[in-house]
């Protein structure tokens, strides 16, 4: 596996809540290379490699999909977006960025922006996102023809390489996390499974509540579950409490987490001498396992956090040996249970 080209593909993919698009169907066709794969009315993906024997074990893994981006609210008689967001978006960072609108085709856009020498004092300030609109580059008839209300926005896909295995992209949260479990099912990919059951979620709605993958975990109930998501990174203007691009995984510890499937997790890695951090959470974590919890009936979750830098943003920074390093801890947790 390529890793660093399945991570220009996932990063470059739409895939915005509600509003699912065609690089969508090409990723599900690649998953069938490791198992049944199918799609719940949630938007759910779900891969299953199945046990030859009866399972002793049920593991579910899961990273959501979904991106954070806007949504249409209405078109101007000059034909001009007026957006809302979609997922926890800063206005800051819209102003003359380019987007992709998914309407009944994909159609490039900009956020308008008003040139300084215009502004009035009151419009120097932080604009609040219902203050945006989208220039699509079309009169109001043609673009109703193409968007309606409620269609989704996203930022323009420019995946970059930068040094040492850095990469930058849009929706590296959470697709850097997506990554990291296609990799685990190609460290599995020739590996029998004779005693568990291994079920992959990608995810929808994350970004807008988080209430798909607990339906999935409902249905699948399994007895071990691991949610990989991604995390902050030290960078200008963040304090070092966080976690380091390159340090490895971030073990969470939190009321919402099994503390006994994380230290298992932190055991593993010693022994593989594979890198990790620790990432404490006084409450929720405002990941999908916040909404597990409530389902699962054999064991609380643990969390696997990939840090990555300007989360949110059209440059999400991660290091692809945190995802290798992810994948490698994950896929050793597998080959114990199997071996139990």
């Amino acid at each position: 596996m390529d890793l660093e080209l399945l991570l220009k593909k996932l990063s470059n993919m739409i895939c915005v809540s509600g509003q699912e698009s065609s690089e969508i169907a090409e990723f599900k066709t690649m998953l069938t290379t490791y198992g049944a794969v199918k799609s719940d009315n949630l938007g759910n993906i779900i891969v299953t490699k199945k046990a030859i024997n009866k399972a002793k074990n049920n593991i579910m893994l899961d990273a959501h999909i979904d991106e954070v981006g806007m949504v249409v609210t209405d078109i101007t008689q000059e034909g001009f977006l007026k957006v809302a967001a979609s997922g926890g978006l800063d206005p800051k960072l819209c102003y003359g960025a380019e987007v992709i609108v998914v309407g009944k085709k994909h159609l490039k856009g900009i956020v308008c922006t008003i040139p300084p020498h215009l502004k009035s004092s009151a419009q120097r300030g932080i604009p609040d996102i219902n203050q945006l609109f989208i220039d699509i580059g079309l009169n109001a008839s043609k673009a109703k023809e193409l968007i309606s209300p409620g269609t989704k926005i996203v930022w323009y896909p420019n995946f970059l390489k930068l040094q040492n295995n850095i990469f930058a992209g849009k929706a590296l949260d959470n697709r850097a996390s997506c990554a990291a479990l296609c990799y685990v099912l190609e460290l599995l990919k020739d590996v029998e499974l004779k005693n568990t059951e291994l079920n992959v979620i990608f995810s929808a709605q994350e970004e807008v509540g988080g209430h798909a993958a607990g339906c999935a975990a409902y249905d699948l109930n399994p007895i071990h579950c691991i949610v990989v998501d991604t995390t902050f990174s030290v960078g200008p203007g963040i304090k070092n409490i966080y976690g380091k691009l390159g340090g490895g995984p971030m073990v969470g510890i939190s009321p919402f987490l099994s503390q006994n499937l994380g230290n298992t997790l932190i055991d593993i890695a010693k022994k593989n001498k594979l890198p990790y951090q620790l990432e404490v959470m006084g409450g929720e974590t405002g990941t999908n396992v916040d909404h597990l919890t409530a389902v699962l009936h054999n064991q609380k979750p643990a969390l696997l956090s990939i840090p990555i830098k300007y989360m949110h943003s059209p440059v999400e920074t991660v290091d692809l040996n945190d995802i290798k390093s992810t994948a490698k801890l994950i896929t050793e947790f597998v080959k114990i249970k199997e071996a139990e």
